[in-house]
C-alpha cells in the first residue's frame, strides 16, 4: 500500500513538474512575442516619424545676412549667371504664369526675383530675368532690374515638350518644368448654372483655385481647391463662422 501512494505521488509528480515546464515554455513564447510586438510598435513608430519639414533655424538666417555673394549686382547678366548655375539641372515651375521665383542675401539685403517662361516668349526662343532688393522705409521701390534673355546674349532655350524647357548658358543646362494643371477640374455640385470654368490657377503660396465666369453678373471667380491638400490654415470669422479667413 505505501509503494502504490508512493508511485501516485511520483506520478503526480511528474505530471506537475511537466505543467509547469509547459507552462514557463508558454510564458517564454509570451514574452518572446510581446518583445517582438513592442519592438515592432518602436520600429514603426520611429519609421513614420520623418522628422520636421523645411526646418530653418536663426543660425542660417544670420549666416546668410552676413554672406556677400561677390557678384555685380549692377549686372543683370552676371546674377543671372549665378542664379542659373545655381539651381539643380530640372526644376519646377509650379506658379500659373510660369515665374519661377528666388530670393538671395547680399550684405544683410534680400533680394527677390523671378525667371519667366512666358509663352509669347518661349515662341520666340526668350525668357524674362527680373530681381530687386526688397522693399525699406527708406527705399519703398527698389531697383528693378530687367533683362531678355535669348541667344544674342549666350542664352539658348530649347523646347522638349509643350511644358519642358532647356535653358543653356555658361555651360550649365537647367530643365524647367511648367505645371500641368490640364486635367485638374471642379468637383460636381461646385459651380452653379451660369458659371462656366475657364481653368486652374496655381498661385505661387501653393494654392489652387477654380477660375470661374459668372456670365449672370459679368465677374470672374476664384475657388479654392478643397479636393487636394491645402498648405494654410483658416479660422472662422466672428461674424460668421462659416465663412474662413
Amino acid at each position: 500500500m505505501p509503494s502504490l501512494v508512493a508511485s501516485h505521488i511520483e506520478a503526480g509528480s511528474k505530471i506537475t513538474m511537466s505543467l509547469i515546464a509547459k507552462c514557463r515554455m508558454l510564458s517564454l513564447i509570451a514574452i518572446a512575442s510581446l518583445s517582438a510586438g513592442f519592438l515592432a510598435f518602436i520600429s514603426g513608430a520611429h519609421s513614420a516619424d520623418q522628422g520636421i519639414s523645411g526646418l530653418q533655424t536663426n543660425q542660417s538666417y544670420v549666416d546668410k545676412l552676413k554672406g556677400k555673394s561677390g557678384v555685380d549686382l549692377a549686372n543683370p547678366l552676371s546674377v543671372f549667371r549665378s542664379i542659373l548655375t545655381s539651381l539643380p539641372k530640372t526644376v519646377k515651375v509650379y506658379p500659373t504664369e510660369n515665374y519661377y521665383y528666388f530670393s538671395f542675401y547680399d550684405r544683410g539685403i534680400r533680394y527677390g526675383g523671378n525667371i519667366r517662361l512666358a509663352i509669347d516668349g518661349l515662341a520666340k526662343r526668350e525668357i524674362y530675368f527680373t530681381y530687386f532688393p526688397s522693399a525699406t522705409l527708406q527705399h519703398p521701390d527698389g531697383e528693378r532690374h530687367r533683362l531678355v534673355l535669348n541667344a544674342s546674349n549666350g542664352v539658348d532655350v530649347k523646347r522638349i515638350t509643350d511644358l519642358s524647357w532647356n535653358v543653356s548658358a555658361f555651360g550649365k543646362t537647367v530643365r524647367f518644368n511648367l505645371n500641368d494643371l490640364s486635367k485638374v477640374r471642379p468637383p460636381r455640385g461646385l459651380m452653379r448654372k451660369q458659371e462656366t470654368f475657364i481653368g486652374a490657377v496655381f498661385d505661387e503660396s501653393g494654392l489652387i483655385f477654380f477660375l470661374l465666369f459668372d456670365k449672370a453678373k459679368a465677374n470672374f471667380l476664384y475657388i479654392l481647391d478643397e479636393t487636394v491638400d491645402v498648405p494654410e490654415q483658416f479660422s472662422g470669422s466672428e461674424a460668421d463662422a462659416s465663412f474662413q479667413l
